[in-house]
């Protein structure tokens, strides 16, 4: 009776003292099997997606002509309008005299007229602003496509019956003061309704 009583008493200590650390145990066996996966990339279709009208401006930071990083959303408290150009786009140095036109039009309104030339390198593009003396606020990007703030470049058109997305200059981009993305066209300055477009947006 007593063996039998010892051993009883012996099954629950052994069975109260290894309860505790059995879910630990699990736990570090559950920790050890983790395997960090890398976040797949965006499609080309998902960063159009990202920047549709109605979005917010997604973080992004830019370059100033002394390499210094810009968050984007330093500019959010005006109406932000965005000219997205390369020096290698004729259309686009057909338009930029006519955007910087408009940003000393409205230098007293609540606007931000910025441009982001998507040239490589940056010295290119450095060496191009100052040689031409360009004066207001003019930024750099490059072809980083991991940087959101590129998703806005691209342009769906259709091909031989397929839409197709490709990389699309110049753009202008309406941004709210809020940060919302109000207009995302190939709408051009030099066309009327690009100052009817904002105009509206000033009301």
């Amino acid at each position: 009776m007593k063996t039998y009583s010892f051993l009883l008493f012996s099954i629950l200590i052994i069975l109260s003292c290894g309860n505790p650390a059995a879910p630990k145990e699990v736990a570090v066996s559950k920790k050890e099997r983790v395997i960090l996966k890398k976040e797949k990339p965006l499609s080309k279709k998902e960063k159009v997606a990202k920047v549709a009208v109605g979005n917010t401006i997604p973080d992004g930071t830019i370059l100033n002509i002394d390499s210094v990083a810009i968050p984007i959303n330093q500019f959010k408290g005006k109406l932000l309008v965005i000219d997205y150009w390369a020096t290698w786009c004729s259309p686009c140095l057909k338009e930029t005299p006519i955007f910087k036109d408009f940003a000393k039009k409205y230098k007293d309104h609540p606007i931000h007229f910025i441009t982001i030339s998507m040239d490589e390198p940056f010295s290119y593009w450095k060496k191009y602003i100052q040689k031409n003396n360009w004066q207001g606020q003019h930024f750099w990007l490059g072809t980083n496509e991991s940087n959101p703030l590129s998703f806005f470049t691209l342009a769906e058109i259709d091909f031989e019956g397929k839409q197709s997305i490709i990389l699309g200059l110049p753009q202008y981009i309406f941004i709210s003061a809020v940060g919302e993305i109000l207009s995302h066209s190939e709408t051009r300055p030099s066309a009327p309704d690009f100052e009817e477009t904002l105009l509206g947006y000033l009301e």
